[in-house]
């Protein structure tokens, strides 16, 4: 008796801690909008010359009625470098992040760059390409 008491109790316990199915959006629901609007979130730089670093401009926009700050921009690796404005963004305004990619090793790479906001977003930017041999 003691072991059946055991085992629903078990069973319960387990049971209240399972996870619930996500609910599914339906097609069509609009999704919340973006406070800080890129123009673009991928760079494709195609073919680079081993040696020579390429750079690119993510330009985005408030589109909120207050000001907002980029808390930080999180690089994938030490290869890709992010230069961004700590000053408020202003609503309306707009600024950009640069990512520098070294280009020093040769083959396809894809590198992220994970920007933070104070407003608690996150996006994604991602620089790409493929790294040949400077003749």
């Amino acid at each position: 008796m003691k072991t059946i008491f055991s085992f629903l109790l078990c069973l319960i316990f387990t049971a209240s801690f399972a996870q619930t199915p996500a609910t599914p959006i339906a097609p069509g629901t609009p999704k919340a909008p973006e406070k800080l609007k890129f123009e673009t979130t991928v760079k494709d730089f195609g073919e680079l010359k081993q040696g020579i670093p390429a750079s690119f401009e993510f330009n985005c926009t408030n589109t909120t009625k207050e000001p907002i700050i980029i808390a930080d921009v999180v690089k994938s690796c030490g290869c890709t470098q992010p230069e961004y404005s700590k000053e408020p963004i202003l609503p309306g305004k707009t600024t950009t992040i640069k990512a520098t990619y070294n280009a020093a090793a040769l083959g396809m790479f894809s590198k992220t760059l994970t920007v933070k906001t104070s407003t608690g977003d996150v996006t994604i930017l991602t620089v790409k390409g493929t790294v040949v041999a400077a003749k």
